[in-house]
């Protein structure tokens, strides 16, 4: 049996909550909405703010809320035969656009005291509405590590996918050597640079080539190829399928 329950908390001067463990058949996610919260996890004491999502499963103790900090809020959604005993998202994530899921959270609260909304397709649209929130924020926290000399040059990348930066031209815009550039980048990405530039550009032409009609030829010379060849060949090296190919099976033919 499917069961959605939740709870918006709002703590005072002097409530102090102790830990609860979550039961077996039961997962609690905890969403702060404000002030802070200290927590600890991995035997470190740390705190979390505003846009924090704690996913716990059966076993995990929920958050020991203490009165110092009267401003703190969060959202209490408790779930009971949605998921499974297996973690598919981190315990901690924080949420890379807080505000939509917070505005998400007051249409659950609001929805749960909605008697003709059927409580199995709210267990099920909210389970699913955060674990995608979740996942995403993960993905996110992997794919932008901590790098603080490369981050100037990472945003850089990112704001323009498809340019064909070189070693030369990455190594001015950190301010360091090509030998340097290339030990950061082993060192934090586990990559090489012209590597990395060309994941990214090869990603772009993959978003380009199922998200718009441009012609393939366009799209390689966006991504700043030099031959429609090399295009190709890069293409379906990493993908294993031609971009022609790509193209085709994430459109329907008319008969």
């Amino acid at each position: 049996m499917k069961l959605f329950k939740m709870i918006w908390y709002r703590t005072s001067r002097k409530r102090v909550d102790r830990a609860k463990q979550i039961p077996e058949g039961s997962e609690y996610l905890e969403l702060i909405s404000g002030g802070t919260v200290d927590y600890r996890m991995d035997g470190c004491r740390q705190k979390a703010g505003r846009g924090a999502l704690f996913w716990h499963l059966p076993g995990d103790s929920t958050l020991a809320r203490k009165a110092s900090d009267p401003h703190y809020q969060c959202f209490v959604f408790w779930f009971k035969g949605c998921g499974g005993a297996r973690r598919h998202t981190p315990h901690l994530v924080h949420l890379e656009n807080p505000e939509e899921v917070l505005a998400f959270a007051y249409e659950m609260l609001t929805a749960l005291h909605i008697e003709q909304f059927d409580n199995a397709i709210l267990c099920d649209y909210a389970y699913s509405r955060l674990r995608w929130h979740a996942h995403h924020a993960r993905l996110q926290q992997e794919q932008s590590p901590n790098c603080p000399h490369l981050q100037p040059l990472l945003d850089d990348i990112e704001a323009h996918p498809g340019r064909n930066l070189s070693v030369a031209d990455m190594s001015r815009r950190c301010g360091v050597s090509a030998s340097r550039l290339h030990t950061l980048f082993r060192t934090q990405l586990k990559t090489t640079p012209q590597q990395y530039v060309q994941e990214r550009r090869l990603r772009y032409a993959r978003h380009l080539l199922v998200s718009t009609d441009k012609p393939i030829k366009e799209i390689s010379s966006l991504c700043e190829f030099d031959h429609l060849e090399t295009f190709y060949r890069s293409f379906k090296k990493r993908f294993e399928l031609s971009p022609m190919a790509f193209k085709r099976s994430h459109f329907l033919q008319e008969s």
